[in-house]
């Protein structure tokens, strides 16, 4: 059996949508990894401490939103880097990856991102993927964000 010409088969339009960017970068000195004091003298996390690491990071976040009415979900991406001490940058490294109160942290500034890339279009919820990486001082958190455009919270 012949295979058909790939030339002669109708191609259908690509799909396209508008592009969101935004990046995120503080104008003030940033708090120095060793004055923060991330970890107590027991090595447990301090989450405020973290809370202003983060807060001073550089995100860049890219998505868009695919779909047009109750369909409509954003989709996007996001990286974090924060500079840091090179002997603290594997503790807390292993301190995002593996505790829960970090991953809050994280989520925090991620949706505080996209609700700045979608303005009054920001989902309800997002769902979060996180990988941490880096090398030397420098720690890398990579973000994958997706939610429901026009999904309100629940009344509480």
């Amino acid at each position: 059996m012949a295979r058909p010409d790939p030339n002669a088969i109708r191609r259908l339009p690509q799909a396209s949508a508008p592009p969101h960017f935004v990046r995120a970068r503080r104008d003030a000195a940033p708090a120095t990894s060793g004055a923060l004091r991330l970890f107590d003298a027991q090595g447990a996390l301090d989450v405020d401490a973290l809370f202003r690491l983060v807060d001073d990071g550089e995100v860049t976040l890219e998505g868009r939103v695919y779909g047009v009415g109750p369909q409509a979900r954003f989709m996007g991406s996001a990286v974090l880097e924060l500079d840091v001490d090179v002997a603290l940058a594997p503790r807390l490294r292993a301190a995002l990856s593996g505790d829960a109160r970090a991953r809050r942290v994280l989520e925090d500034r991620a949706f505080r991102e996209a609700a700045r890339l979608l303005g009054s279009q920001t989902p309800a919820a997002l769902e979060i993927d996180q990988t941490v990486g880096g090398r030397g001082g420098r720690v890398r958190v990579d973000v994958d964000l997706e939610g429901q455009i026009g999904a309100k919270a629940d009344a509480v």
